[in-house]
């Protein structure tokens, strides 16, 4: 039986009342913006969720799940829909979202890395990134693993995890 982590991540944005997906490699998000993302579990076992998001000034939110697990487990073939989320120009530029998918331990707790996020109330502590390193390129090498650029998964008869990039722009909107 195939045990490798394969998911399908949709942005969507809420548009005349109605989510839409976003089909965009890099869409534009704009200020208040209402955005979710949908996740399909294409595994052929249960995995459980963890989904963040990196600002442009590279903290880390955590997104989903709010609380510690259990309500992260997916089964196979089951989709999730995240929280809805406000856009806000409060940071601008270039922004990731950023899905990490495990392998259910069946018979466990579900698994969640939640405690990556970094929301700093006061000074900022000294980076641990390297050279040109991105705050998205310091949190896969931290979790010794590449993440995809893509937002479907291919499998790998051995992956147990994964690592989904959706990448977007914050700005502004126009006049």
């Amino acid at each position: 039986r195939e045990t490798a982590v394969r998911l399908e991540v949709r942005l969507q944005r809420m548009q005349a009342g109605e989510w839409q997906t976003i089909d965009e490699l890099e869409p534009q998000l704009f200020n208040r913006d209402k955005v979710r993302l949908e996740i399909e579990n294409k595994s052929a076992v249960a995995v459980d969720l963890t989904i963040l998001f990196i600002f442009s000034n590279e903290d880390i939110y955590p997104v989903f799940p709010w609380n510690q697990p259990p309500g992260n487990r997916v089964g196979p073939g089951q989709k999730l829909t995240g929280p809805e989320l406000d856009v806000s120009v409060e940071t601008q530029g270039s922004e990731d979202f950023i899905v990490l998918g495990e392998v259910a331990k069946l018979d466990t707790y579900p698994s969640s890395f939640v405690h990556l996020a970094n929301i700093w109330d006061g000074p900022r502590p000294a980076t641990t990134r390297r050279g040109s390193e991105t705050p998205l390129d310091a949190l896969t090498r931290s979790l010794g693993s590449g993440a995809s650029r893509n937002r479907s998964v291919p499998a790998t008869p051995s992956s147990s995890f994964a690592i989904v990039r959706l990448p977007c722009r914050v700005s502004e909107k126009s006049p």
